[in-house]
């Protein structure tokens, strides 16, 4: 199994954003997004096209919605 953590900025860059070499129906993606993403669907659309065969899971982030307890 290989991990790779990368991350999207709110100003719309990406860091440390994979090869979409890594595409196929054996890769999963989790998805942790804060809240202030709910109007930002692009990004969700941005991964589905560039890994169109991987699997694609979301949530929003645990502290943020417990208040970061």
């Amino acid at each position: 199994m290989q991990v790779i953590r990368f991350s999207h900025m709110i100003n719309g860059s990406w860091k440390n954003l994979p090869s979409p070499e890594l595409d196929s129906p054996q890769t999963v993606i989790f998805t942790f997004c804060s809240p202030q993403y709910y109007t930002q669907s692009k990004v969700l659309k941005d991964l589905a096209e560039r890994f169109p065969k991987s699997i694609i899971i979301g949530c929003s982030t645990s502290g943020e919605i417990h208040g970061g307890h």
